[in-house]
């Protein structure tokens, strides 16, 4: 069996720095210019008609480097997420939850986002990368009713995309495919 969790290992010895040890196992992850974002997966699922359809959404916990809060205007570590109790330092046994600066390879919790329609999909990515001091940290999450454009350094929601699907509703399986129906 799978226990999950998040380590980040430091590449020049393959050594582990830190981990969250209570985040699900397979859990989709991305990271973006010092934020890692990854979903809970407290999404609730039902069967009707022999389909598996998701009737909530996934929130998604947003996680930083030093580096990151370095460049954000809220520099303080938000302590709001249960998954807080489940950090572990393999570096310093004083790290905890609320230790600033960061130690190397550490991550601090940054926030929730819970998306207003259901989320079955995100994406982070730099946004203007090739443009120096005009980059940022975004996150893109879809839904059934549209795709929600998060800037990630400022924390919140910057665009709306709605997507017109004539009142369908997402229907996702255990193998992952996507269907929309009437």
């Amino acid at each position: 069996m799978t226990s999950g969790g998040i380590t980040v290992t430091d590449c020049d010895t393959s050594k582990p720095l830190f981990q969250i040890r209570g985040v699900r196992p397979f859990a989709h992850l991305e990271f973006a210019k010092g934020f890692v974002v990854f979903d809970t997966g407290r999404g609730e699922f039902t069967t009707r008609s022999d389909q598996t359809v998701l009737i909530s959404d996934f929130a998604l916990e947003v996680w930083r480097t030093q580096n990151a809060v370095n460049r954000s205007a809220n520099k303080g570590l938000n302590n709001k997420s249960d998954l807080c109790d489940t950090v572990h330092s393999h570096t310093g046994p004083s790290f905890d939850k609320t230790t600033q600066p960061l130690p190397k390879g550490h991550l601090g919790f940054y926030r929730k986002i819970d998306p207003p329609t259901p989320c079955v999909a995100f994406r982070a990515r730099v946004d203007q990368e090739d443009v120096e001091g005009k980059e940022r940290a975004l996150l893109a999450t879809a839904g059934s009713q549209a795709v929600y454009i998060w800037d990630l350094e400022e924390g919140e929601l910057v665009e709306t995309i709605r997507t017109d699907l004539s009142g369908d509703r997402i229907q996702v399986s255990q193998s992952n495919r996507i269907w929309y129906r009437n």
